[in-house]
């Protein structure tokens, strides 16, 4: 038997796949009763929805463990980790066999020795095949089908849950609020509360704190308010998903779609969809279930009376109601037993308080079943406004009223049972009495807010939400009147919720727009007929695809005292084009755009000839182009004439979308048009039969007549089109509806358990003894998932900038309380990555740890945000759950993912003991927390807890259950992050192609999908099998100047059959680096039109093409003919100042106009191409909106204030920085004033990646040559110095010392200078990467320039002060004293220096561009910058002007000081001589002195003129400007030798000295190796 099991271990791979979750521990304290959990992740990208979804959840047992007394069955192959072990068995071989993710963990655990190996020695596994499954197959699924084998998890998840969703025969109830419905065979369900409908007669509970959602407000700029008063993030309104995210269903506007999308019987009906929304159709229930009415109905109408003494009464009053020939002594005993009146059902049927009941003197005609015996009786007077001149009777303390009263007559007839009755009846009253029921008591508190209204003559008050919603809702109806409204205050705040109709007295809540702002229609209809819309927006917008199509739309413009439409003016305009060629309707008055469309007849004419059937031959005849609209009828049903077309109306549309065509009848005293369909019907509608005629007498002329048939006309508004473009085909996946068996129902257990899995557990395979058990969803818990949990749906959406759009972030979500344990209830885990997520909603569960939730505690959404690489932590986001005392929340954010530009979010805060305070990002109250280490946790950090996770993984803290939570590294999952996943790489290759990154996660492994491929920019599809279009786009020299970007726009104009989307408009940016005149873009989305915009507002047409080509190769250069001029450079000034209707009606002349050459041209709200239709040329226009810019989410990636673009709203894939003068670089990163000028900031971004230094641009290579030359220039002068100076003769003064120093300094700065220029080359050719060596280099290169430079400076001046102090001194000068002066000169100088420019390392940092402009290389280019405030800055500038002018005026002021000393000294001895000739000998004898400071004069000019003149290099182009005044600058440490060596005799000699000197010492050195 065991080596069978081992051969069958080895065989057998079952499927589906089912991993069982929380199986290793069950802790029973309290309420925490989850374990033995199925994962279910669910991605919608298949399924027929706009949308891209996933929904994350789990269906767990909730029963106590202990419950069940299992005895294992002994035939089931199972064995222990030893066996599996030397069976060589994987850890994807046991995910594979559907092992529990727990065990696989213990397994891992096992076989790397991490833990004890007696503690797992004797751990089983045990094989199971479906339908059993479990820890020990104790678990099988009811009613399994043998094709189920066939089918995902998932897959058979929503078989169960189709069938069970129609056939649930008992109520879920909500038990956390004791609500007394005066019966208990009804419960209440969560929808039920803050519905404005008192359920619970214990004092109204259900309603009693609902007020606040009344006078809760949204956030006006971001937040979307629900009509329930709750509020989501603005994206998420009308998203055109199919999960609702406003409870009441209140973000998605009433369509088709959205129709489809409420129902829950399709096969792709999920518990998000299903479960988390109001429906409030139900008479007696808000809920959406689909027989809970009906439930409640039979429930209401079985409660007996409580008084015993009444029960015959009872008998014979229900043998009466619910039996047509019942007894009469049934009558006798209602008349002799029972009341007056009695109440049927026993309880209120709405609000808490309105019953329905009978008569006894009517107990004869009870059986007949109609409204005209049934009354409603109350007893609260807040009714009686409504039933003033209604017959009442008073019976006690109640009032009743026949409901004939207030009903129709025919309001509720012809039903076949009581309960049907009842339920029709309770409907109008519902609706007739909402505006007087009271939900709850309006305090001053309520009514004195500022967004609530106070209904006239009444307590009541209502949220101004509820104004002009088409719903009564104030007892005298003033909510719903305008002239009522407009006379309050609350006028004036309708602005931020409503919308006001232009030119109307109408407000509409913004809640009920349903399609677009001209939704102005009839308030009394809630639909919206979608053609209707697309005429209010004809009739109020030029549409070019309408202009001069002979059907006025547009509405009257009056333009200098003439009413212009778009059907005026129309001479110069072609009525024949690509939108009324062949489109079955009559634009020509003449009929050419529709002659010799038809290919698919027998008879066909030249053109420009109709085909018709003539009415006096009754045969074929071509009428010539004079015939046609000529006002004489030749055709059969006048086709060759506008009688019923012209101008017509639109026609009737059918529910299909068909259309009634009109024809025309020759009567002899009326023209008659009559409909297609009385064609060919057996009757004759026309006086002389000719519409039955051709039918009849040849069957050929039907197609004619059917062809001519498109006289008729629709206010669909037609797209934007190119030649021949066709509809977009979705693909496959998502076009697949799945069409899955149908499952066996015969079986009752199956709804055992309401919306849960239904499961046998086997507890003895040997007596077969068994029970029923229930894997509930979150929104369920209890032994059959009866009772209704309490939770928090949440729908999350993601953003990021273009700079994180590869980066893989794990989103770590928490449910936490405001105690000191901060304790965390529930936590789920998403990945993210932009580039395959960023349109993704998710779908999530928190759950409460506590049944029922502690309504005394504060619960928060707690949202972490991790980059998953390097587990870096990037953001925290707090997220206060409002209003307690709702059962269920449906909250929806919108996430605004950080740049990676680092920002401190430290905060001090001395409680965090163990952790330190951050904090949170999107929180204006500044809220902290303390983000503790690992395995610490509580509010303050201060609480610890053993980490179950693996080493590599991050520990985020404890549930209560003591399981850790778990931050794994990629490609690994498990809830202890133990296990690698293999699903990337099967049989040793990639899942992805073309080197994509494979990710994979936990919820990817237990979806369908299992992984995504993130691809290189070269490649697409969901395995990066797919080769993108490549565009190489070229400019001439003409075109392309200056700009350093260009913006290339995408234009799509095919239409999607799912969605009816047309023109879709992408685009991106791409930089024109100054040493090209080329950009190549990669791009993956469908596209037929590219144009691009350079500088601003100027656009250049790059590409059209009819159909999309995948994996094309386009090359184009761009030429000044591409240009795309507006209308306004065409027309001259009489043309500009028209109005657009008139202008438009001229741009086919514009295109026809041979000397203007044009390829395309725009207006304010037209782009223009002009194309070839026959032999004509012709204008095609689209609206663009030129001025559309999206920034950065508020969140600038540009450094120095450079103002940040992207290519889209939510899902940027480039973004771009515009930057103010004196920056430069992708992300404005480098400063390039003249004190801040480096050779980073002058040759970084002139570095081509990943190219040979011969392969880099002209400036690169004469750049690296001149530092060379410099270098070895530089240092042939330090060496020769160094010779010099080092000499006891020349240090005995100050003076030589200093030119020591200089010596040195100078060599120094040499040195340093050439290890910049390759560390920067290595750097940006990404030979070098970023680690702790370019850390250390970009710190201190660029300071040891500048402090070297400076110190040059100086010691020049000192020399030239030491001169002066020499000569003043004369024979009183010392040597020793100069000579220890210099000394103690020489350190502080060099201290001072250093620490004076220490604002540069300590305002450095390595600066990592990661946004992806450069597609040419696709590499993150590393920098080193420098970020001061603006005090620093202010510095940088003092100190560099200090060290800049201090020693060029000690220079100048040293050698004049110097000169007229000597002269002065001169002329005390030559008084013979004038002062001017002694003067002039001076300067010609001591001309060396003044060498230094004049040459350092001359070669600081530039740098002087440049920095405070011109300030900055303003772009690239100005590099070489700026790169000669850098190394003009190191050139002072170069002539040393040149300055004092060579003008001076003394230190030539002394030179000359010394050499001889080193000359002597080598040779005798070299004497002595030879002897040795």
């Amino acid at each position: 038997m065991f080596l069978f099991g081992l051969i069958l271990l080895h065989l057998i791979n079952a499927h589906p796949q089912l991993n069982l979750f929380y199986t290793d521990q069950v802790y029973e304290d309290e309420n925490i009763f989850l374990h033995d959990c199925i994962r279910v992740v669910e991605f919608s990208d298949q399924l027929e929805f706009i949308f891209t979804e996933s929904e994350h959840l789990f269906y767990c047992l909730s029963e106590s463990a202990s419950q069940f007394h299992i005895n294992i069955d002994k035939d089931i192959p199972n064995f222990t980790f030893v066996q599996l072990k030397e069976q060589n068995i994987s850890i994807q071989q046991l995910f594979d066999w559907s092992a529990p993710i727990d065990l696989i963990e213990d397994y891992q655990l096992y076989l790397k020795n991490i833990s004890s190996s007696s503690s797992f020695t004797n751990q089983r596994f045990y094989k199971c095949t479906l339908p059993r499954f479990g820890p020990q197959c104790q678990y099988e699924f009811i009613d399994y089908p043998s094709y189920y084998n066939n089918l995902t998890l998932n897959e058979i998840i929503q078989q169960f849950s189709h069938f069970i969703n129609r056939y649930t025969k008992t109520l879920t109830c909500y038990v956390h609020l004791q609500c007394d419905y005066g019966t208990t065979s009804i419960c209440l369900d969560w929808t039920d509360i803050c519905n404005g409908e008192i359920n619970c007669l214990n004092d109204g509970i259900d309603e009693q704190h609902c007020w606040q959602l009344e006078m809760n407000q949204c956030n006006d700029d971001s937040e979307y308010q629900c009509k329930n008063g709750m509020c989501i993030s603005e994206i998420f309104y009308n998203d055109k998903s199919y999960v609702y995210d406003c409870i009441d269903r209140t973000d998605q506007r009433e369509t088709h779609f959205s129709s489809i999308s409420s129902s829950c019987f399709g096969l792709h009906d999920t518990v998000f969809r299903c479960s988390d929304k109001i429906c409030g159709h139900g008479s007696f229930t808000s809920s959406c279930g689909i027989n809970r009415n009906d439930l409640i109905i039979d429930a209401l109408h079985s409660i007996s009376p409580n008084n015993s003494t009444y029960d015959d009464c009872w008998l014979a009053f229900t043998c009466l109601i619910n039996q047509r020939n019942a007894a009469p002594s049934c009558v006798d005993v209602v008349q002799t037993k029972c009341s007056e009146i009695i109440f049927y059902p026993q309880v209120p049927v709405i609000f808490g308080n309105i019953y329905l009941a009978y008569r006894k003197i009517d107990a004869p005609y009870w059986n007949t079943l109609s409204q005209e015996f049934v009354y409603m009786c109350y007893n609260r007077n807040v009714y009686d406004i409504f039933l003033t001149n209604i017959k009442n009777e008073s019976f006690g303390n109640t009032t009743c009223i026949n409901v004939q009263q207030i009903l129709q007559i025919d309001s509720c007839l012809g039903f076949s049972s009581r309960q049907l009755l009842h339920q029709c009846i309770s409907d109008v009253l519902k609706r007739s009495l909402r505006q007087y029921h009271f939900p709850y008591k309006y305090t001053s508190e309520i009514c004195n807010h500022s967004h609530v209204y106070q209904c006239m003559n009444s307590s009541k008050c209502i949220s101004i939400h509820h104004l002009f919603d088409g719903v009564y809702n104030c007892p005298y109806m003033d909510d719903e009147d305008f002239q009522i409204i407009q006379r309050t205050n609350i006028i004036t705040m309708l602005n931020k919720t409503h919308y006001k109709c232009p030119k109307l007295d109408i407000y509409i809540p913004k809640y009920t727009i349903t399609l677009t702002p001209n939704d102005c229609r009839n308030m009394t209809n809630p639909y919206f007929d979608e053609d209707e819309s697309h005429q209010i927006y004809l009739q109020n917008n030029i549409v070019y695809q309408h202009i001069c199509d002979g059907y006025k739309e547009l509405l009257p413009i009056l333009i200098d005292e003439q009413n212009h439409t778009d059907e005026t003016e129309c001479q110069y305009w072609e009525c024949n084009n690509i939108y009324t060629r062949c489109n079955m309707e009559w634009n020509c008055p003449t009929i050419e755009d529709e002659i010799s469309c038809s290919t698919s007849m027998k008879f066909n004419c030249s053109s420009p000839q109709l085909l018709c059937v003539s009415e006096s031959a009754n045969q074929f005849v071509c009428l010539s182009y004079d015939e046609i609209n000529d006002g004489h009828i030749d055709c059969l049903v006048a086709t060759d004439e506008l009688l019923c077309t012209w101008n017509i109306p639109r026609p009737i549309i059918r529910y299909d979308g068909s259309s009634y065509y009109y024809f025309h009848c020759r009567n002899n005293n009326s023209n008659l048009c009559i409909s297609s369909n009385q064609l060919c019907d057996g009757t004759n509608d026309c006086e002389y039969g000719n519409d039955e005629r051709f039918c009849v007498n040849n069957s050929d002329f039907e197609p004619i007549i059917g062809y001519h048939s498109f006289f008729r006309r629709t206010t669909i508004i037609k797209q934007f089109l190119l030649s021949n473009v066709v509809l977009k085909i979705e693909n496959e996946k998502s076009m697949m509806i799945y069409n899955l068996l149908p499952i066996q129902t015969s079986i009752h257990d199956r709804y055992h358990c309401h919306l849960g899995l239904p499961v046998r557990v086997r507890l003895n395979q040997q007596n077969q003894s068994s029970i029923l058990s229930c894997f509930c969803p979150p929104t369920y818990y209890g032994s059959q998932c009866q009772y209704q949990n309490q939770r928090i749906s949440l729908a999350l959406r993601f953003q990021s900038l273009s700079d994180s759009r590869r980066i893989l972030f794990a989103i770590v979500i928490l449910l936490i309380d405001n105690t000191t344990e901060k304790v965390i209830h529930s936590v789920e885990q998403l990945t993210y990555i932009s580039a395959i997520d960023c349109e993704r909603k998710y779908n999530i569960y928190l759950l409460y740890s506590t049944r029922p939730k502690q309504l005394t505690n504060e619960y928060a959404i707690h949202i972490d945000i991790y980059e998953k690489y390097q587990s870096k932590y990037r953001a925290s986001f707090l997220y206060p759950i409002p209003f307690s005392f709702l059962p269920v929340h449906r909250l929806a954010y919108l996430i605004k993912i950080p740049s990676t530009k680092e920002e401190d979010r430290s905060c001090i805060n001395s409680q965090c003991v163990h952790g330190k305070c951050i904090k949170y990002l999107n929180n204006p109250q500044n809220y902290t927390f303390c983000q503790c280490n690992q395995g610490w946790t509580g509010k303050y950090c201060n609480i610890s807890y053993d980490c179950q996770c693996s080493f590599d993984s991050k520990c985020i803290g404890v549930l209560p259950n003591h399981r850790s939570i778990c931050l794994c590294p990629p490609n690994k999952y498990g809830s202890r992050c133990m296990l690698d996943s293999f699903i990337c790489r099967l049989d040793n290759q990639s899942a992805c192609s073309n080197n994509g990154q494979c990710i994979s996660d936990e919820n990817y492994l237990m979806s369908n999908q299992k992984f995504a491929c993130l691809c290189q920019s070269e490649y697409s599809g969901d395995r990066c099998d797919i080769k993108n279009v490549k565009l190489n786009i070229s400019f001439e020299p003409d075109v392309i100047k200056l700009r350093n970007h260009v913006l290339i726009y995408f234009i799509d104009v095919s239409t999607s059959v799912i969605t009816g989307q047309s023109m879709i408009r992408q685009n991106t940016f791409q930089t024109i680096s100054s040493r090209k005149n080329f950009v190549i873009i990669d791009w993956s989305n469908d596209f037929h039109l590219v144009f691009l915009e350079l500088e601003e507002k100027a656009f250049y047409l790059a590409h059209t093409q009819s159909v999309y080509k995948q994996s094309s190769t386009i090359n184009k250069t761009i030429q000044t003919s591409d240009y795309c001029p507006h209308v306004n450079e065409l027309f001259n000034q009489t043309f500009r100042q028209w109005h657009l209707i008139r202008q438009i009606k001229y741009y086919h002349l514009l295109c026809q106009n041979r000397s203007l050459n044009l390829t395309c041209f725009r207006d304010q709200i037209h782009f223009c191409i002009c194309y070839d239709f026959y032999d004509k040329r012709l204008s095609n226009c689209f609206t663009f909106d030129f001025n559309l810019t999206y920034n950065c989410f508020d969140d600038s990636v540009c450094e120095n204030g450079g103002d940040c673009f992207q290519n889209d709203e939510y899902c940027p894939t480039k973004s771009i920085c515009l930057c103010k003068p004196c920056y430069h670089g992708r992300r404005c990163q480098h400063r390039t004033s003249g004190f801040d000028l480096s050779l980073e900031n002058i040759l970084g971004s002139q570095i081509m990646p990943m190219k040979s230094l011969f392969n880099q641009p002209t400036i690169i290579l004469t750049s690296f040559g001149l530092i060379l030359v410099f270098t070895l220039l530089g240092w042939l002068n330090s060496i020769i110095s160094l010779i010099t100076f080092n000499n006891k003769s020349v240090c005995e003064v100050g003076c030589g010392l200093y030119l020591l120093g200089l010596s040195i300094i100078s060599l120094i700065l040499t040195v340093v200078f050439l290890l910049k220029f390759l560390f920067l080359f290595l750097i940006q050719t990404t030979v070098l990467h970023y680690g702790l060596f370019m850390i250390i280099q970009c710190y201190s290169l660029d300071y040891l320039i500048q402090v070297c430079m400076c110190l040059n400076q100086w010691l020049n001046a000192c020399v030239a002060v030491e001169r002066v102090v020499t000569t003043m001194r004369g024979a009183k000068f010392k040597k020793k004293t100069s000579r220890k002066a210099a000394k103690c000169v020489l350190i502080l100088l060099c201290i001072i220096t250093m620490i004076s420019l220490i604002q540069d390392p300590i305002s450095r940092l390595v600066f990592i561009d990661d946004s992806e402009n450069d597609d040419q290389y696709q590499v993150k280019r590393i920098s080193c910058i420098v970020r001061y405030n603006s005090r620093l800055r202010i510095y940088n500038s003092f100190i560099h002007s200090l060290h800049f002018f201090g020693p060029f005026f000690c220079n100048i002021i040293s050698a004049v000081i110097l000169i007229m000393i000597r002269s002065n000294q001169q002329q005390n001895l030559q008084k013979n001589l004038s002062y001017r000739t002694i003067l002039r000998k001076q300067l010609k004898e001591h001309k060396h002195i003044l060498t230094a400071p004049i040459v350092l004069i001359i070669l600081a000019l530039p740098r002087l003129i440049l920095t405070y003149l011109s300030k900055c290099m303003q772009s690239e182009n100005d590099a070489w400007l700026y790169l000669s005044m850098y190394l003009i600058a190191i050139i002072p440490s170069m002539l040393t030798f040149v300055i004092f060596i060579l003008p001076s005799k003394f230190y030539k000699k002394q030179l000359h000295k010394s050499i001889q000197q080193y000359r002597t010492k080598i040779r005798n050195r070299l004497r002595f190796i030879s002897k040795v």
